[in-house]
């Protein structure tokens, strides 16, 4: 069951990457219909696809104990997250202004702070991977959803943005609502 929501949320991640990339390239600009069935898909994916990525996540996390290997997880992700980062770097700052969204050296360098491509999650994840293994938290008790989700909904309104910090904070709340 694990295996096909994975799938699915995977699915629905590269819908949702490719139909803002086809809204950004305005390439359904002459036809209204379209641009507006693509739009309904886009928003419709990106309304529930990431909290569903992060809640699996969660439920992978306490299922396999990672908590207990949390040190070898960071690194694995950190590692995935620098190597993916520099070839999509490359290749887009190879394409220049072919591209949607050009880069340039400042990006680069942005993105250990604030991650600026897809791989956003996986800087989530591994802040996630830390908070939930140094903390010592190995089960998450149903009674402290309610002030996670508090301060989930909070963060988008109260916190400055703080690049991948706020984005971490809000998903917490998925990732241990996957831990229940």
């Amino acid at each position: 069951m694990d295996r096909c929501i994975k799938g699915f949320a995977i699915f629905t991640v590269v819908l949702g990457h490719c139909t803002g990339g086809a809204l950004a390239s305005h390439a359904f600009i002459d036809n209204i219909d379209n641009k507006d069935m693509i739009l309904a898909i886009h928003n419709f994916i990106y309304s529930f696809h990431m909290p569903l990525f992060f809640s699996a996540s969660g439920f992978l996390f306490y299922l396999t104990k990672s908590y207990n290997k949390y040190k070898v997880k960071v690194l694995d992700l950190a590692l995935m997250y620098a190597f993916w980062t520099i070839i999509t770097w490359l290749m887009k700052y190879f394409a220049g202004n072919s591209i949607n969204y050009p880069v340039t050296f400042q990006t680069l360098l942005t993105n250990i702070y604030n991650p600026t491509f897809i791989y956003w999650y996986l800087y989530a994840l591994m802040l996630m991977y830390l908070f939930y293994s140094i903390t010592k938290i190995k089960q998450i008790d149903i009674k402290a959803l309610l002030p996670l989700a508090v301060i989930s909904c909070s963060s988008k309104f109260l916190l400055p943005n703080l690049g991948i910090v706020t984005s971490a904070v809000y998903f917490a709340y998925f990732f241990a609502l996957g831990g229940t």
